[in-house]
């Protein structure tokens, strides 16, 4: 159970959804392993200890496989926040959550990588999923 949540949590952001996306789990471990991302490393990302600016190229493209995978970023690393939103069941649920995480619209975002371009997205998420549920 407890590694089921640390999975969920991986991308805090989909702590909030009510998703039913086929082979989560699995996803998710392929593309870390795929990246050489170990299961240490997958907590600090987890607690929120790795940012961009330390983050390992593993790491980095770790992420954006994931997100990629369910839909959350395009081909370019560009947030898909229709696709993120449609994740959520409950209408009143996404009007809000839609409110937090426009801000992170990061098709803008001057990045070296589509790899550091996602997980700025993953951060941006992240922090303003923390947001919404601390207010």
């Amino acid at each position: 159970m407890e590694v089921t949540f640390a999975l969920a949590l991986l991308l805090g952001y989909l702590t909030v959804t009510q998703m039913a996306i086929p082979n989560f789990h699995a996803v998710i471990k392929q593309c870390l392993e795929g990246s050489n991302v170990t299961s240490d490393l997958t907590w600090d990302i987890i607690k929120g200890n790795i940012k961009l600016d330390n983050a390992t190229t593993n790491i980095l493209c770790g992420v954006r496989c994931i997100m990629f995978k369910f839909g959350f970023v395009d081909g370019n690393s560009n947030m898909a926040l229709d696709n993120i939103l449609n994740h959520f069941g409950d209408l009143e649920l996404k009007s809000k959550y839609k409110k937090y995480v426009d801000v992170c619209d990061n098709s803008d975002v001057d990045s070296a990588t589509p790899c550091r371009k996602a997980f700025a997205l993953k951060e941006c998420l992240d922090n303003q999923t923390r947001v919404m549920l601390s207010g």
